[in-house]
């Protein structure tokens, strides 16, 4: 049983040897990492509220740039409708003046048909008596 009964000499030695350990320690290795730990933590914290700054900002641009680009898209979408209903009244007023000098071409065309026809006619008036002459002359040769 004797064995189980420490020897005091060695447990003060112990105890005193675990407090200077632990001081060494303590300056050493605890300090400087729990600093470490603290440091990266505030670090870290202000990098996490620049972060969501950044995201703010980042968000409040996308709204402007979709808010311009909405009113780009609408600005030209109205300057398209203008630009095709002009297109459309100016191809309306030029297939109009097109269709106006068609028409005139084609009565004078008529015009000229008509005149050409009533010189043909007159002509031809002109014409019959001599034919109807020459005519019975020739049946008159071919008579006797």
């Amino acid at each position: 049983m004797e064995a189980l009964i420490p020897d005091p000499g060695k447990v003060v030695f112990f105890f005193g040897l675990f407090l200077v350990m632990y001081a060494v320690l303590k300056r050493f290795l605890f300090e400087p990492y729990l600093d470490a730990l603290a440091d990266r933590d505030a670090s870290t914290s202000g990098a996490g509220d620049e972060l969501d700054n950044l995201r703010q900002q980042i968000n409040a641009a996308e709204s402007a740039i979709a808010e311009k680009l909405a009113t780009a898209r609408a600005t030209g979408a109205e300057k398209r409708d203008e630009i095709i209903s002009s297109a459309s009244s100016k191809a309306a007023e030029v297939t109009a003046a097109g269709q106006e000098d068609a028409r005139k071409t084609i009565e004078a065309g008529r015009s000229e048909i008509d005149a050409a026809e009533q010189s043909a006619r007159s002509e031809i008036k002109s014409a019959i008596p001599d034919l109807a002459e020459r005519a019975a002359e020739r049946l008159m040769e071919g008579v006797s």
